[in-house]
């Protein structure tokens, strides 16, 4: 993270991201673009991704979760 005021950028993708190479490259750039754009990078890695964007927010439950 570069700021803790920046803009979020949640980005959501399977467990390859961190295991297969050309995957990896990819999130290695999202992370410094964000970084030189003082965006907050957060990954999020699951199997089967379920979500809900209420008024362009990611869900209600960010706290509970501790994904803040």
């Amino acid at each position: 993270m570069c700021s803790s005021v920046a803009p979020r950028l949640w980005f959501l993708t399977d467990r390859r991201i961190r295991e297969d190479y050309p995957q990896q490259e990819i999130l290695r750039a999202l992370k410094a673009k964000c970084c030189e754009e003082e965006l907050d990078f957060r990954a999020l890695v699951m199997d089967e991704v379920v979500l809900t964007i209420e008024d362009g927010n990611l869900g209600e439950n960010e706290l509970r979760l501790g994904m803040c």
